[in-house]
């Protein structure tokens, strides 16, 4: 799938509360070029602010409520 990003993903910047090691999981998947589902508890953890860094920058993320899963 291609992406229209706007910055290289070097660039982009995330809120200090996402770990490092989470960075580094949403860089690898940006680089792999599939879209991007977020999920987590349902508490303030950062979720709504990722997808949109990830949406504000070209690449196709969506949050897990925002999906429905079909399985066959």
């Amino acid at each position: 799938m291609k992406f229209n990003n706007t910055l290289p993903i070097s660039k982009i910047t995330f809120p200090d509360y996402i770990s490092p090691k989470k960075v580094k999981e949403i860089c690898e998947a940006m680089k792999s070029g599939k879209v991007i589902i977020i999920k987590g508890s349902q508490k303030a953890t950062g979720k709504t602010t990722v997808t949109n860094i990830l949406k504000e920058n070209g690449f196709v993320a969506f949050e897990k409520f925002e999906c429905v899963e079909i399985e066959i």
